[in-house]
């Protein structure tokens, strides 16, 4: 399924008709390329589409909640919301949001949108590749991977609550492996990030080998 703003009105009409006070529906899809190298080649490559959506439901002041993957159910996640409702404590301070001024946040990347996989597998390569090029003594890697994921959102609810986005991240991260001698050390580096021009993974790679080459020789205080 694919986020609909359609979709999501005709959820919460048939919510009500449930008899639910308030109502709430959120969907979201997304598509990922997940690389992991080792020695220069593909260790695992991954491209997949997710989706799913949820139904939030408020009924003489006690909530309720459901989700599916299948819009053929939405009748039973409402069904399944309703009955929630009837399993927990009453509440007078549950209440959704509210809509707020429109605000414009950018959160989506075109070239993260474009990108193909033989791009992705490169930029996981170069995180391995920077980390070995770090210093003789880093002789192990674990994991070095990166991902890329592409997101649709629309949320939709009976306050007045109606949007849809894109969204994207990406992300880099490498575990290494310094030894010297019969002593061995391991330093981790991360990045994160909306856009894939803030990613540097020869970064990652060489900022996880210089973690792990600074431990070597410690000694507990």
């Amino acid at each position: 399924m694919n986020p609909d703003l359609g979709f999501a009105g005709d959820v919460l009409v048939r919510a009500f008709k449930s008899g639910a006070d308030q109502a709430e529906v959120f969907c979201k899809s997304y598509k990922k390329i997940a690389v992991e190298i080792r020695d220069q080649a593909v260790e695992s490559l991954s491209s997949s589409f997710s989706s799913g959506y949820c139904v939030r439901v408020i009924r003489n002041n006690c909530l309720g909640f459901s989700f599916s993957t299948e819009i053929g159910e939405s009748d039973k996640v409402i069904a399944r919301a309703m009955d929630a409702c009837q399993s927990v404590d009453e509440d007078f301070f549950h209440c959704l949001p509210s809509p707020s001024p429109d605000n414009t946040i950018d959160i989506f990347d075109n070239a993260i949108r474009d990108l193909k996989e033989d791009d992705a597998i490169t930029m996981a390569m170069q995180i391995e590749h920077a980390a070995y090029d770090t210093d003789r003594r880093i002789n192990k890697l674990r994991k070095p991977s990166a991902s890329f994921i592409v997101a649709e959102t629309v949320i939709a609810n009976s306050l007045g609550v109606k949007a849809q986005y894109q969204s994207t991240s990406c992300s880099a991260q490498l575990t290494a492996v310094a030894e010297s001698g019969k002593e061995s050390q391991t330093g981790w580096d991360y990045m994160g990030s909306r856009f894939l021009k803030d990613i540097s993974f020869e970064d990652v790679g060489r900022t996880a080998a210089t973690s792990a080459l600074r431990l070597l020789g410690s000694r507990k205080m």
